[in-house]
């Protein structure tokens, strides 16, 4: 006997699009590139045999929340793979956290954004728990206000439920690396740093932080995917 309306379970790829205020033939990519990512994911887990991080990095725009949105969504529905989200950008320390990082190391630091602006302990606890995870578990997982440049309450957290076999952790330094020539780190890149770290202290904290906590950080993550902007003038333009 057909189902009725009722019955029939809306496709989730489908709802995400309109839920994401994306056109139909968002679904050409898809099914041209994030299934078949989704697909492979699953095969690193499954030869894995253990729960597994996948990371996700590129440059602001480029798209990495709408991808680990349906990565998700693909992974849970049709490779019958447990998975949760994490964004490094909700690990931002709190203001006035960073406050404190601006009056007693440098000032570029009240602003969030590089390593060292980022709360790695709270991180790993978040990591821990979603890799431990069993059924019946909650995971409550940090999320900051980008508009009230502060964490959220953590009553207000989203809550992953039951076990994660896959996650993905997306951000735009996620993974990154320091930079080892210390001959690079005297020349200004920008205007920022011209002007506002003419003696490169805060390039050379950011750099030490790569090298250091979030080095060990990132040396968690056992598949790295990178989404590649054309060039820096698309990301000015996609922003």
């Amino acid at each position: 006997m057909p189902k009725r309306p009722s019955e029939v379970r809306p496709d989730p790829v489908d709802e995400l699009i309109r839920q994401e205020g994306l056109p139909g033939s968002y679904v050409e990519t898809v099914n041209q590139y994030i299934r078949p990512l989704a697909e492979r994911i699953a095969h690193w887990q499954s030869d894995a045999g253990r729960p597994i991080i996948a990371g996700v990095n590129g440059a602001q725009g480029t798209g990495k929340s709408t991808l680990v949105l349906f990565l998700q969504a693909l992974l849970v529905n049709e490779f019958d793979c447990p998975c949760a989200r994490l964004s490094i950008d909700d690990l931002y320390l709190k203001k006035a956290e960073r406050q404190g990082l601006a009056d007693n190391v440098h000032p570029l630091l009240a602003t969030r954004g590089v390593p060292g602006t980022h709360d790695l302990l709270l991180g790993q606890q978040a990591l821990d728990r979603l890799l431990t995870a069993v059924s019946g578990d909650e995971t409550p997982l940090p999320a900051f206000d980008k508009a009230a440049d502060d964490r959220l309450p953590r009553p207000q957290w989203p809550v992953h439920h039951g076990p994660a076999s896959v996650v993905l952790f997306e951000g735009w330094c996620v993974g990154a690396m320091p930079d080892t020539d210390p001959a690079h780190l005297k020349q200004p890149m920008n205007d920022l740093e011209r002007y506002e770290d003419d003696d490169g202290f805060w390039r050379g904290y950011v750099n030490d932080q790569l090298r250091d906590a979030y080095g060990w950080f990132f040396d968690q993550i056992d598949r790295l995917v990178m989404l590649k902007a054309p060039s820096m003038a698309c990301v000015t333009e996609w922003r």
